[in-house]
C-alpha cells in the first residue's frame, strides 16, 4: 500500500510539474476534459444513461479498455462512437505519452546532480577565470562536481 501511495504521489508531482511548465500540456488537458465531457453529455442524452455510466463508457472507450458492459444501442450513438474513438484516441495517446516522457525521461536526463563551487567549499576569492568564465584555475577544487542523484 505504501508503494502505491508513493507512486501516486510521484504521478501527482509529475502532473503538477507539467501543468506549471508546459503550456501545450495545459491545452492537451483541456482538450481531453472537453472530449470526455462531450462524450458524457452525448451518451447521457442520446442513450439515456446516467452521467456516471456515460462518463464510465467515455473513459473506457477512449482508454481502449472497452469492457463491453455498456454499448450504444441507437444508430446515431454507434456512429458517434466511431467518430469519438477516432478523434479522442489520439488525444488520450498524446496525454499518456506526455506524462510518460516526463515521468521516465527525468530518470535518464538527470542521473547526476550538479554542485557548483560554493557547495564544494571553493575559496571565496576564487571566482573563475580572468575572462569571467565559469572555470576555476584553483588546483585544489574542481569547478563542478557530479553526485549520484537519489
Amino acid at each position: 500500500m505504501i508503494s502505491f501511495l508513493l507512486r501516486l504521489s510521484l504521478f501527482a508531482r509529475t502532473l503538477v510539474r507539467l501543468w506549471r511548465r508546459d503550456p501545450d500540456f495545459r491545452a492537451l488537458v483541456v482538450l481531453v476534459c472537453f472530449t470526455l465531457l462531450s462524450g458524457t453529455i452525448f451518451y447521457s442524452l442520446q442513450e439515456g444513461w446516467s452521467l456516471v455510466d456515460a462518463l464510465y463508457f467515455s473513459v473506457t472507450t477512449l482508454s481502449t479498455v472497452g469492457l463491453g458492459d455498456l454499448s450504444p444501442t441507437t444508430t446515431i450513438g454507434k456512429l458517434f462512437t466511431v467518430v469519438y474513438i477516432f478523434s479522442g484516441l489520439g488525444l488520450i495517446a498524446g496525454f499518456v505519452n506526455t506524462i510518460g516522457k516526463e515521468a521516465f525521461g527525468r530518470r535518464t536526463r538527470m542521473p547526476f546532480r550538479v554542485l557548483r563551487s560554493s557547495a564544494l567549499g571553493r575559496p571565496r576569492g576564487c571566482r573563475g577565470g580572468s575572462s569571467g568564465s565559469r572555470s576555476c584555475h584553483c588546483s585544489s577544487v574542481s569547478s563542478v562536481a557530479l553526485i549520484r542523484a537519489r
